[in-house]
């Protein structure tokens, strides 16, 4: 797949770096953002190394696209039966 190939930047949100602002409500002042030489490496780094919360935060970002959680989770899911 060419867009695996890519380079792409990663960014999400600290989950754990999340307060309360008032119950049922949070802030997050902590994104993150992480350079990749393809996005098979972004795709393995979203889903094997961040924590639940911060996992579904993520997008992947490529020059000519913007991956979403359920794109992500289908590459993962691709790339793990190859």
């Amino acid at each position: 797949m060419l867009l695996l190939d890519q380079a792409a930047t990663v960014s999400w949100a600290d989950m754990s770096q999340m307060r309360p602002v008032r119950p049922g409500v949070a802030l997050t002042t902590h994104s993150r953002n992480k350079d990749f030489e393809s996005v098979r490496n972004a795709v393995l780094f979203i889903m094997e190394t961040l924590d639940k919360g911060s996992r579904t935060s993520a997008l992947i970002h490529t020059d000519g696209a913007t991956l979403h959680f359920a794109d992500i989770e289908a590459m993962y899911a691709q790339i793990k039966q190859s």
